[in-house]
This record gives C-alpha cells, structure tokens and sequence, in this order.
C-alpha cells in the first residue's frame, strides 16, 4: 500500500476530509463546539417524564396517576348480617364517586447500583407514604438486590402488579390476605429471566412507614418461574408460590373485605380477635396466549389462639379471570417482578393512523372469600365481575363494569362502575 493512500486512511478515521468528499461544515475560522459537561441533564418521554445525565450515571423519573371512579350500587338498604354473631348492621349502599388515587412520585438510579423511590397518596386529602425506598443492587457481587424502606411485601401476583396494569378496577376478594406495603428490608434476585425469588422481614407501619414495637415482626417470601414461553414471548405461562408468618400489632388480627367496589362498605368482616401468630400461603398463575389471558390465586390463612389451648381459625380465598383483546394486543409480563407491566396499544387513538381506535379488552372474574371457622364467622362473599377496557394510549384508559356480589346468607348487591385512568 502506498504512503498516499495510508495518508488518506488515516484522515478517514480521524474524521478528516478525503478528495472528493464534500468539505467539512466547520470552517477554520469557526471555534471548536465545547465539550459536552458529564453531569448535564437531558429530559425526556418514555411512557413518562426522565431524565438522565450526559455520561448516564445518574438517571431519574417524575410521573404520577390519577384514577377518577364512579359506582351506582342497586342495593340501596341496609344490610343486617346475622351471620357475625352479633347482628351487626353493614351500613348504607349509596351511589359515589371519588378519586380512588391520585399520587405523584420520582425514582431514579446512581452509578446503576443505587435506586431510590419516594411516592405520596393525596387521594384520602392527606398526604400518605407509599413506596419510599432505597434499592442496592448486586450486593457484594452476590447477584442479589437489598431494598430497605416502605414497599409491598413479595407476596401475590395481583397484589405486586400496580393498580395502574391490574386487569379490573379493583384487587380481587383473595387479596384481603395479601400483606401490602409495610416497612422493613427484602433481599431478592432472578435467574436466566425464568425464575425470580424474594424474602423480607417487615413490620406493619402507619401512613408515614412508622412501627413502634418490640416484638412485632413478619416474614414474608415468594418465588416465581415461568416455565414456558412461545410466539416470541407473547406467550407465556406464570407460577409461583407465597408465604408469610406474622406477629400482628397487638397480638389482634382482624380480616375484612369490600365486594371489589372502593365505594362499597366492607361486607365480610371478622372483627378483632386475640392471636399468637398468622401464617398466610398463596398459589399464583398466569397463562397469556397472544390475545387471550387467565390468571388465578388461592391464598389460605390460619391464625393460633393466643390463649394456651384456644383452637386455630382457617380462612380462605381465591379468584379465576379471564380477558381477551378485541384489537391486535396482549398483556405485558415483567420478567424481572415476576408480574405484568404496562399494556402499550399497537395503535393509539391519537397516534398517526386516523383509522386507530386504542386497544380493547373484554374480561370476567369469579372470586370468593371465607372468613367464617369456629367461633370467628365473619362471612363468606363471592363475586362476579365483567368489564370491557378502553386503552387510549399507553399512558390512558376508561374501564366499566359490573359486580354481581352474593353474601352468603344474607343478601346480593349489584354495582356498576367505571373508572378514568391516566398515569405517567
């Protein structure tokens, strides 16, 4: 190779001009452009608000949702439930609406170890904590993540798929046994995207993450597979298995259910009743196949009396549903939760296509719940539920449906509802 044409490689690739080339838009007499600062910020929409610095070491999110619901309840009297063992009265079913959520929170992640999330409920008129946490991965090089703060226990499909993703407006009867958000730390890891672990040990807090006690703590662990996916992960089957053992405040349980309405007075409730401790399992799966889903949990508790020789009480619950797009779309699985993610329509209603109309499901659920064992007879209640919702776009949907509740023993109620979601 001749010098001249190594001359001309080397200009190449030192972004130099070779003959024939259109000159360089820079001239010799134009300044450089500067450096561009490591730590300038750049924001931008992903489903969302980020944010993120120029060398990616530190990046963050700012988002939100507001859920507006209305309920027109048929049963407008009330209801005397004998079944308790007190005759207590339920109270009134009248028609409602409310903000079911409204929350804003920001997140972000430093040198892609450290994570961190502050989120507030201002629904109830009051600020209330959500999730409020740090987040440290790969400690120690074990593979495995630390979270310490407020945050939802690892236990329940439903219960650990946000609100914003849940396939109806509320959480099924079962999810009366599902721990929720309480304060503590969680250590949890996955494998090959297949299979997912997590344990925790908590204490029950107030709204602000606050437990004052000495001896009060939970145990809580799940894990998770997904031993087959096909038609390149749009289908896929879920499993997995939950447990928790828990010292309740005070040494008093109490377990109490709403007919999956917010706006509807609990309709099964056991009262507060002495306990040495609770144990909680649950069974969770989940079958997408491309437009088509079913998901189903079955979660049994049983707390010991407190009292030497006092029996032990066994509650139980589950739910079957199933859903089904009218459009060209599925439900999103997140590997990495071992729970479902956001649904992103294929074709928005505003998106380039005038013809577009969002994405469509139909769905249905049964659910049920049995509080009543030995001297505890809070109730048993079923449910059926069938909706239709309307995804606008990724961040938007409009849900309506109706609840066929059954308390058993006493009296039905129907309840119809819907529900305007953004979130961002």
């Amino acid at each position: 190779m001749m010098i001249s044409e190594l001359l001309l490689l080397f200009a190449a690739g030192c972004g130099g001009d070779l003959p024939g080339d259109p000159p360089s838009a820079r001239t010799a007499d134009e300044p450089a452009a500067p450096a561009q600062d490591p730590d300038d910020i750049r924001f931008f929409w992903k489903d969302g608000l980020r944010w993120e610095t120029a060398n990616g070491r530190v990046n963050g999110r700012i988002g939100g949702r507001i859920q507006a619901d209305y309920a027109s309840i048929g049963n407008s009297r009330v209801i005397e439930n004998t079944r308790t063992g007190s005759g207590s009265k339920i109270g009134a079913f009248e028609d409602g609406v409310e903000f079911r959520t409204v929350r804003m929170f920001m997140s972000g992640e430093i040198d892609d170890r450290i994570g961190w999330k502050a989120q507030v409920d201002f629904a109830g008129g009051s600020a209330v904590f959500k999730d409020v946490y740090l987040s440290f991965a790969d400690v120690a090089g074990s593979g495995a993540d630390l979270q310490v703060g407020q945050f939802k226990e690892p236990f329940s499909l439903e219960e650990l798929t946000s609100s914003n993703y849940i396939t109806n407006m509320e959480r099924s009867l079962a999810n009366a046994f599902a721990p929720g958000r309480s304060t503590g730390f969680q250590l949890s890891g996955q494998a090959e995207e297949t299979f997912t672990w997590a344990a925790g040990v908590f204490k029950d807090g107030n709204d602000q993450g606050l437990a004052l006690n000495d001896a009060d703590t939970n145990v809580t662990a799940r894990v998770t597979a997904v031993p087959w996916t096909g038609n390149g992960g749009e289908s896929l089957l879920h499993v997995g298995l939950n447990g928790s053992y828990r010292m309740p405040n005070g040494d008093m349980l109490r377990i109490n259910q709403r007919p999956e309405s917010h706006l509807s007075p609990r309709l099964v409730d056991t009262g507060a009743f002495a306990v040495d401790g609770q144990s909680t399992y649950g069974f969770e799966a989940a079958l997408v196949l491309d437009r088509w889903s079913v998901q189903g949990e079955y979660m049994m508790s049983m707390a010991d009396g407190l009292a030497p020789g006092a029996p032990s009480v066994d509650f139980s619950g589950y739910y079957v549903e199933g859903s089904y797009f009218l459009t060209d779309d599925r439900r999103n699985y997140d590997a990495r939760s071992g729970a479902f993610s956001r649904t992103k329509p294929t074709a928005s209603l505003f998106g380039d296509d005038d013809e577009a109309c969002g994405a469509w499901q139909a769905r249905l659920r049964y659910s049920m719940i049995d509080l009543s064992d030995g001297p505890v007879l809070g109730g048993e209640l079923s449910d059926v539920t069938a909706g239709l919702t309307w995804f606008l776009n990724n961040n938007t949907r409009i849900m309506a449906e109706v609840v066929q509740a059954d308390l058993d023993g006493v009296d039905d109620t129907t309840i119809f509802q819907t529900r305007f979601q953004v979130d961002w």
